[in-house]
């Protein structure tokens, strides 16, 4: 099956580029962006079939930024974007309730999905209220961390050192308002407490990330990055895993790691999913304390956290299985 990524197309272009290709379905994986918005009112309005599939966990709380620019920013591509998505309605007022709706909440409630993709049953029934996908046509394929099917259960534990892995997340510039210098200060104080703590800290950059930039401030800063081929290779090393509520942390569910929920600066209002399971660190002497008495895992606890959150099919083949069958309509 030939695809092509739409990311990148530009609001203005996309009903011309759905009409050329004429694409047996849209799928999304992401629902919180007006970009991602008027590309399934214009999917719909040209009788395209629309497939979402989960990508990361489903907030209780919606991330804070302390970034008035970005805020300001926001809403005027909103204004912007009104009059593209309109031109795929037949009646302005439904582009204006889309839009309002979209601006106060983040959600397509006057939108329907024909199809989903989900970890589990449970992230399909905390979300549905703002996606409207029947029942029927919901699939629950697990959290993808494996690229087939027959890999999962073949990691043995592996941790042969004092490792402290951060995920890390893409901050900068959208989700928070320091420089890059800042950042890299951040960071070199987290290396010397978990260093203090007998610990060797290893980020592992988010994709979005650039290696070259990082490769090269970190190793002034004596911050070691991460060379693991998988995410799941990575935390297997460590002893515990850190960062800001990722979707990555699923990764440390499954090998039952200790999670550790830190601060950042300038972002606040972290995600509440792995509240339950994370010891929470608000100041690096707190991340010191907890490092000199991590707190042993629950394996009720997590596992519990398992089924509801992460499911356990977990391999892309079956995520890319899930979407054609849904595409095709078996």
């Amino acid at each position: 099956m030939k695809y092509i990524d739409l990311s990148n197309s530009g609001a203005k272009n996309i009903e011309r580029i759905l009409v050329d290709i004429d694409p047996d379905a849209v799928v999304f994986f992401g629902h919180h962006s007006l970009s991602e918005l008027i590309i399934l009112v214009c999917a719909q309005a040209h009788g395209i079939k629309t497939i979402f599939v989960q990508h990361g966990a489903f907030e209780g709380k919606r991330f804070s930024v302390v970034n008035k620019r970005s805020s300001a920013m926001r809403y005027a591509r909103l204004l912007t974007k009104y009059a593209t998505m309109s031109s795929f309605l037949d009646s302005p007022i439904i582009g204006i309730r889309r839009l309002i709706d979209f601006a106060r909440l983040s959600q397509y409630r006057l939108s329907t999905f024909d199809g989903g993709v989900f970890y589990s049953r449970y992230n399909y029934e905390r979300i549905n209220h703002e996606l409207n996908i029947p029942e029927a046509n919901a699939v629950f394929a697990g959290f993808p961390m494996y690229s087939e099917a027959a890999q999962i259960g073949h990691i043995v534990d592996e941790r042969d050192a004092p490792i402290v892995l951060y995920l890390k997340q893409h901050m900068i510039p959208k989700l928070s308002a320091i420089s890059s210098r800042e950042e890299l200060d951040y960071f070199a104080r987290i290396s010397g407490v978990c260093a203090d703590a007998g610990y060797r800290l290893v980020v592992r950059l988010h994709p979005r990330d650039s290696r070259d930039f990082y490769e090269t401030a970190f190793s002034d800063r004596g911050v070691d990055l991460d060379h693991s081929e998988s995410l799941l290779g990575a935390i297997n090393h460590a002893v515990c895993v850190v960062s800001q509520s990722s979707t990555a942390l699923f990764g440390a569910v499954k090998l039952r790691k200790p999670i550790i929920d830190i601060f950042y600066p300038g972002f606040c209002s972290y995600t509440d999913t792995f509240a339950e399971l994370a010891c929470a660190v608000p100041t690096y002497e707190s991340l010191e304390l907890t490092l000199r008495d991590l707190p042993a895992v629950d394996e009720d606890k997590y596992s519990e956290f398992e089924e509801r959150y992460v499911g356990y099919k977990n391999s892309y083949q079956e995520q890319a299985e899930s979407i054609i069958s849904l595409i095709e309509g078996k």
